[in-house]
C-alpha cells in the first residue's frame, strides 16, 4: 500500500516528464491493481488521466496506443457502470466500439470486463453465459495468462455462487469452479476472492463454522490488501450465513 502511495504521488508530480511508452507501463498497472481490489473513482481518475494524456501527445492514429485505449475504455466503461453513471459508460461504450481490436489478451479483457459487469449487476441468468463461452473459446491458459485476465476464472466461481444463491442446482459446479480460483488465487489480490469463495461453498453445504474461519481469512488478508471490494462480499456472505442460522 505504501509503495502504491509512492507511485501515485511520483506520477501526480513527476508523470508530465515520462514518455508515452513509460507513462503507459506505470499507469497500466496501477489501473488493474486499483480495479481488481475495488476502487472505482481512482480506477476511473487514472483512465481519465491515461486518456487525456494520449490526446495531449496527439498519437490517436497509433496502432500500441489504441491498443491502451481499449484496455482503459474496457475498464472506465465497466467501472463507471458498477458505480450507476450509465449515461459515462454509454459514451465509453462507444469509444470502445470504434478501435476494432482484434488482439486475444484484449479481447480477454473486455469479456473478463463484460462479466464483471454482469456480475455486479446481479444479471446471472442472462448474455453472461455467451460471454463465458467467449472466453474459453479462446483456449487462454490460467498457467501463463496474466493476473487482470486470470480474474476470469474468480469471476466463474462468482457466477456460479450467485446462480446457487438464486436457487439453481450449481453447487457441483460452484466447488469445479474452486480449483480454477485456487490457481488463480497465488496472486494475493486474488487469493482473498478464493477464500471467499471456498467459505461460501461451505456455507452453501451448511458447514458453518469452517465458513466463518475462511472469511476470517479472507477478511485479515483483504485490510492488508485494501480491498473494499472484497471487504464487501465478506460482510454480504456473513449477513447470509447468519441469516441461515436464524
Amino acid at each position: 500500500r505504501a509503495a502504491e502511495q509512492r507511485l501515485v504521488q511520483t506520477l501526480e508530480k513527476y508523470g508530465r516528464w515520462l514518455n508515452m511508452e513509460d507513462y503507459t507501463n506505470v499507469t497500466g498497472a496501477l489501473i488493474f491493481n486499483l480495479q481488481t481490489r475495488g476502487h472505482g473513482q481512482a480506477t476511473v481518475k487514472w483512465v481519465s488521466s491515461f486518456l487525456d494524456r494520449i490526446r495531449l501527445e496527439g498519437v490517436a492514429n497509433d496502432p500500441m496506443q489504441d491498443h491502451f485505449k481499449f484496455w482503459n475504455y474496457s475498464i472506465g466503461k465497466t467501472v463507471l457502470l458498477m458505480q450507476g453513471h450509465a449515461v459515462e459508460a454509454l459514451d465509453m461504450k462507444g469509444q470502445l466500439e470504434n478501435l476494432k481490436i482484434t488482439a486475444p489478451f484484449d479481447v480477454a479483457l473486455y469479456h473478463v470486463n463484460e462479466i464483471l459487469s454482469y456480475l455486479e449487476q446481479d444479471e446471472v441468468d442472462g448474455d453472461i453465459k455467451k460471454v463465458i463461452r467467449k472466453f474459453e473459446a479462446q483456449g487462454i491458459s490460467i498457467f501463463t495468462t496474466p493476473t487482470f485476465i486470470r480474474r476470469f476464472w474468480i469471476f466463474v466461481g462468482y457466477y456460479h455462487l450467485a446462480r446457487c444463491m438464486k436457487g439453481h442446482d450449481e453447487l457441483p459446479l460452484l466447488r469445479r469452479s474452486l480449483g480454477w480460483a485456487w490457481v488463480a488465487g497465488l496472486v494475493p489480490t486474488l487469493r482473498v476472492h478464493a477464500l471467499i469463495l471456498k467459505g461460501s461453498y461451505l456455507r452453501l453445504k451448511g458447514k458453518y463454522k469452517r465458513a466463518l474461519r475462511y472469511y476470517a481469512h479472507a477478511e485479515i488478508l483483504a485490510h492488508d490488501k485494501d480491498s473494499p471490494i472484497a471487504l464487501y462480499e465478506i460482510h454480504r456472505q456473513r449477513a447470509h450465513l447468519l441469516k441461515s442460522q436464524g
